[in-house]
């Protein structure tokens, strides 16, 4: 009884590692692309996209009035099994997760 009691309270505490960990490991990717891509313009090298990531153009409201961004954004055939893909944006050299990665 008492181990039927244990394995109802942490199996699902357990079954919900693997989301929180797919759900960081998809905002760190797309911070890490923010972040080179941010140094690539301070030192003028040339930036490669990785794998995994997808290059957009953030809304004028995501770095402030009348300011364009670069966004990267983890495509699901990576980080498969999330609903939401992470997404960062980089506004001069500021980078930030602009939305969070979440579980299907």
């Amino acid at each position: 009884m008492i181990l039927g009691i244990l394995s109802a309270v942490a199996l699902p505490n357990f079954l919900n590692q693997a989301d929180k960990a797919a759900e960081s490991a998809a905002e760190i990717a797309a911070k890490s692309a923010g972040n080179a891509y941010a140094q690539s313009t301070i030192t003028g090298v040339a930036f490669n996209v990785p794998s995994g990531i997808s290059q957009g153009v953030a809304a004028a409201p995501a770095c402030g009035a009348g300011k364009a961004g670069v966004t990267f954004t983890t495509l699901a055939a990576k980080f498969e099994g999330l609903g939401t893909q992470a997404v960062a944006t980089v506004c001069g050299t500021g980078v930030e997760i602009t939305q969070d990665a979440a579980a299907a």
